[in-house]
């Protein structure tokens, strides 16, 4: 394999698993969780975030062993009766706690056993600030029932990022596994394997970029030089189409809830 198609498939593979990521954190709500753990270190003038952000990330965390089960068997309920429900359920579980009562019953909920990690995440959570809890919640369930859609846009993105085919072969999985409504002409299909190229450049590179500046705290001009070296973009590059590129990192690094710590190394 020649130079040139190494750094293709490595590009390739880097960003599918950068762009994969952010579907993943999209689905655990990292950015909700850092958002409400801020917002509810200010209301209560907690001295640091840190076991706050713990408690919601292993919320939304432990969700796919057990609470997502729960959320599916609610779906015909209205939202708020169950955050209600959720609430006086989780109210009795830290009353129990505090009267050491804890271990004298089966905590289920709607017929589901919920994990120790999950109620003691969310009973002190409870304790600490009952607001701040449920509308985190709240924002949670919203995202996880407008992903879990079948015809989401989370999970054809999802889909596309750990698929291996070309965009017609994507294509033809997401209608056979019902993400997507069949192609009646081929008009839509054009348009569907157009959608999936993006997803598989656009997205890619963004996330790349994205994942170059938060982890390794790289700067534009770094993250150029970056990008060509894995072949993701030319290496040469006239000094207009540099400065072009070097516009278009600093917007990825807008999106996606980014949080870069971007140095001036260049």
């Amino acid at each position: 394999m020649n130079q040139q198609k190494r750094s293709s498939c490595v590009n390739e593979v880097s960003g599918r698993e950068a762009a994969y990521g952010e579907v993943l954190d999209e689905e655990l709500c990292c950015d909700l969780a850092g958002k409400f753990a801020r917002e509810s270190a200010r209301r209560t003038a907690a001295k640091e975030i840190g076991s706050i952000r713990d408690n919601y990330e292993a919320i939304v965390f432990i969700r796919a062993r057990s609470l997502s089960v729960v959320l599916r068997n609610e779906t015909n309920q209205a939202q708020g009766d169950f955050l209600r429900k959720l609430g006086r359920w989780i109210g009795d579980y830290a009353s129990c706690c505090i009267h050491g009562e804890e271990g004298c019953y089966n905590w289920t909920l709607s017929g589901h056993t919920v994990s120790k990690e999950l109620l003691s995440a969310l009973a002190e959570e409870y304790v600490r600030d009952r607001h701040g809890l449920m509308q985190f919640l709240e924002d949670v369930f919203k995202r996880w029932r407008k992903i879990d859609q079948p015809g989401s846009l989370w999970r054809v993105k999802s889909v596309t990022q750990q698929h291996l085919g070309k965009p017609k072969v994507v294509a033809q999985y997401l209608e056979n596994i019902g993400a997507v409504s069949k192609c009646t002409n081929k008009s839509h299909s054009e348009s569907l394997r157009a959608r999936i190229r993006q997803y598989c450049s656009r997205d890619r590179r963004s996330a790349l970029v994205r994942q170059l500046a938060s982890v390794y705290g790289y700067s534009p001009k770094r993250i150029l030089l970056e990008l060509q070296e894995c072949g993701a973009i030319p290496k040469k590059l006239s000094p207009a189409s540099r400065r072009e590129w070097i516009s278009k990192i600093k917007r990825y690094l807008c999106g996606k809830h980014h949080k870069a710590r971007v140095t001036k190394t260049d």
